[in-house]
Protein backbone atom coordinates (compact mmCIF):
# COMPACT_ATOMS: atom_id res chain seq x y z
CA UNK A 1 0.00 0.00 0.00
CA UNK A 2 1.17 3.68 0.00
CA UNK A 3 1.18 4.06 3.30
CA UNK A 4 3.69 0.99 3.39
CA UNK A 5 6.05 3.10 0.62
CA UNK A 6 5.86 5.98 2.46
CA UNK A 7 6.93 4.83 5.57
CA UNK A 8 9.75 2.26 3.70
CA UNK A 9 10.86 6.03 1.77
CA UNK A 10 11.08 7.57 5.33
CA UNK A 11 13.01 4.53 7.26
CA UNK A 12 15.19 4.34 4.10
CA UNK A 13 16.38 8.25 4.64
CA UNK A 14 16.71 7.92 8.05
CA UNK A 15 19.14 4.73 7.75
CA UNK A 16 21.44 6.59 4.97
CA UNK A 17 21.43 10.03 7.24
CA UNK A 18 22.84 8.24 9.56
CA UNK A 19 25.14 6.17 7.77
CA UNK A 20 26.30 9.58 5.91
CA UNK A 21 26.28 11.77 8.93
CA UNK A 22 29.19 13.81 9.87
CA UNK A 23 27.77 14.97 12.97
CA UNK A 24 31.10 17.00 14.96
CA UNK A 25 33.46 14.32 13.80
CA UNK A 26 36.02 14.13 10.39
CA UNK A 27 38.70 11.96 9.59
CA UNK A 28 41.59 12.45 11.94
CA UNK A 29 45.36 13.09 10.72
CA UNK A 30 46.88 10.40 9.42
CA UNK A 31 43.50 8.00 9.73
CA UNK A 32 43.64 5.00 7.78
CA UNK A 33 41.07 2.89 6.29
CA UNK A 34 39.67 0.20 8.58
CA UNK A 35 40.75 -2.97 8.31
CA UNK A 36 38.05 -6.21 9.01
CA UNK A 37 39.78 -8.93 9.66
CA UNK A 38 36.89 -10.77 11.64
CA UNK A 39 34.07 -7.99 12.64
CA UNK A 40 34.71 -8.16 16.53
CA UNK A 41 33.46 -5.11 18.78
CA UNK A 42 34.70 -3.72 21.66
CA UNK A 43 33.27 -0.77 23.85
CA UNK A 44 35.61 0.04 26.40
CA UNK A 45 34.85 1.83 29.75
CA UNK A 46 32.86 3.99 26.88
CA UNK A 47 31.35 7.44 28.82
CA UNK A 48 29.29 9.12 26.18
CA UNK A 49 27.71 12.82 27.01
CA UNK A 50 25.47 14.93 24.71
CA UNK A 51 26.22 17.84 26.74
CA UNK A 52 27.34 18.85 30.33
CA UNK A 53 23.44 18.36 31.66
CA UNK A 54 23.20 14.44 30.96
CA UNK A 55 25.36 11.73 30.89
CA UNK A 56 24.16 9.10 28.85
CA UNK A 57 26.41 5.98 29.08
CA UNK A 58 29.01 5.82 31.71
CA UNK A 59 31.43 3.17 31.78
CA UNK A 60 30.14 0.64 29.42
CA UNK A 61 32.09 -2.24 28.75
CA UNK A 62 31.26 -5.07 26.28
CA UNK A 63 32.89 -6.93 23.67
CA UNK A 64 30.59 -8.86 20.72
CA UNK A 65 33.09 -11.62 19.06
CA UNK A 66 33.46 -11.55 15.41
CA UNK A 67 30.63 -13.54 13.54
CA UNK A 68 28.07 -12.83 16.59
CA UNK A 69 25.04 -11.34 17.11
CA UNK A 70 24.23 -9.21 20.55
CA UNK A 71 20.61 -7.20 21.11
CA UNK A 72 20.23 -3.95 22.70
CA UNK A 73 17.37 -4.08 25.06
CA UNK A 74 16.24 -0.77 27.05
CA UNK A 75 13.43 1.72 27.78
CA UNK A 76 13.41 4.98 25.55
CA UNK A 77 16.19 7.14 26.60
CA UNK A 78 18.55 4.19 27.68
CA UNK A 79 21.45 4.44 25.53
CA UNK A 80 21.09 1.72 22.66
CA UNK A 81 20.41 4.05 19.32
CA UNK A 82 23.51 6.46 21.06
CA UNK A 83 26.08 2.91 20.89
CA UNK A 84 24.90 2.20 17.68
CA UNK A 85 25.53 6.07 16.72
CA UNK A 86 29.36 5.88 18.75
CA UNK A 87 29.96 2.65 16.84
CA UNK A 88 29.57 4.46 13.12
CA UNK A 89 31.51 7.74 15.40
CA UNK A 90 28.60 10.10 14.42
CA UNK A 91 29.98 11.64 17.76
CA UNK A 92 33.36 10.50 19.65
CA UNK A 93 33.19 9.20 22.98
CA UNK A 94 33.55 11.68 26.03
CA UNK A 95 36.43 8.84 27.75
CA UNK A 96 37.13 5.32 26.88
CA UNK A 97 37.29 3.74 23.31
CA UNK A 98 35.16 1.64 20.72
CA UNK A 99 37.10 -0.62 18.83
CA UNK A 100 36.67 -2.79 15.59
CA UNK A 101 38.62 -5.96 14.88
CA UNK A 102 40.60 -3.70 17.70
CA UNK A 103 41.12 -0.50 15.28
CA UNK A 104 40.25 2.67 17.62
CA UNK A 105 37.46 3.89 15.18
CA UNK A 106 38.68 7.60 15.88
CA UNK A 107 41.98 6.28 14.22
CA UNK A 108 40.46 4.81 10.83
CA UNK A 109 38.31 6.99 7.49
CA UNK A 110 34.89 7.51 8.77
CA UNK A 111 34.04 5.93 4.99
CA UNK A 112 35.63 3.13 5.98
CA UNK A 113 33.98 2.77 8.96
CA UNK A 114 30.53 3.09 7.45
CA UNK A 115 30.83 0.84 4.35
CA UNK A 116 30.97 -2.16 6.89
CA UNK A 117 27.54 -1.10 8.42
CA UNK A 118 23.72 -2.39 7.60
CA UNK A 119 20.48 -0.51 9.83
CA UNK A 120 17.45 -3.04 9.55
CA UNK A 121 14.70 -1.35 10.70
CA UNK A 122 12.26 -3.09 12.84
CA UNK A 123 9.32 -2.82 10.12
CA UNK A 124 10.29 -4.26 6.76
CA UNK A 125 8.73 -3.34 3.59
CA UNK A 126 9.22 -4.83 0.24
CA UNK A 127 8.09 -3.82 -2.76
CA UNK A 128 5.78 -6.38 -4.98
CA UNK A 129 8.94 -6.99 -7.31
CA UNK A 130 11.45 -10.11 -7.08
CA UNK A 131 14.05 -10.07 -3.99
CA UNK A 132 16.44 -9.01 -6.67
CA UNK A 133 14.41 -6.16 -7.45
CA UNK A 134 14.18 -4.93 -3.71
CA UNK A 135 18.29 -5.83 -3.37
CA UNK A 136 19.02 -2.96 -6.18
CA UNK A 137 16.31 -0.77 -5.22
CA UNK A 138 17.93 -0.40 -1.57
CA UNK A 139 21.56 -0.46 -2.80
CA UNK A 140 20.62 2.38 -5.39
CA UNK A 141 19.41 4.63 -2.76
CA UNK A 142 22.09 4.07 -0.82
CA UNK A 143 24.79 4.33 -2.90
CA UNK A 144 23.66 6.83 -6.03
CA UNK A 145 24.19 3.63 -8.29
CA UNK A 146 22.49 1.03 -10.05
CA UNK A 147 23.77 -2.34 -8.99
CA UNK A 148 24.94 -5.51 -11.25
CA UNK A 149 23.44 -8.73 -11.39
CA UNK A 150 26.86 -9.89 -9.34
CA UNK A 151 26.76 -7.29 -6.59
CA UNK A 152 22.54 -8.13 -5.83
CA UNK A 153 23.65 -11.89 -5.83
CA UNK A 154 26.65 -11.31 -3.35
CA UNK A 155 24.40 -9.04 -1.40
CA UNK A 156 21.73 -12.23 -1.10
CA UNK A 157 25.04 -14.07 -0.51
CA UNK A 158 25.51 -11.90 2.43
CA UNK A 159 22.41 -11.52 3.94
CA UNK A 160 22.49 -15.68 3.48
CA UNK A 161 19.22 -15.71 1.57
CA UNK A 162 20.77 -16.70 -1.62
CA UNK A 163 20.38 -20.23 -1.92
CA UNK A 164 16.94 -19.97 -0.93
CA UNK A 165 15.89 -17.45 -3.60
CA UNK A 166 17.41 -19.34 -6.31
Amino acid sequence: TWRLITNAKVDLEKCIQLTRARGNVEDAPGAVPLQVQGGSIEFDNVSFRYNEDREILKNISFRVPAGKKVALVGKTGSGKSTIARLLLRCWDVTSGSVRVDGQDVRDVTLDSLRDIAAVIPQDVCMFNDTIGYNIAYGAASLHGRSCTQTEIEEAARVAQIHDFIV
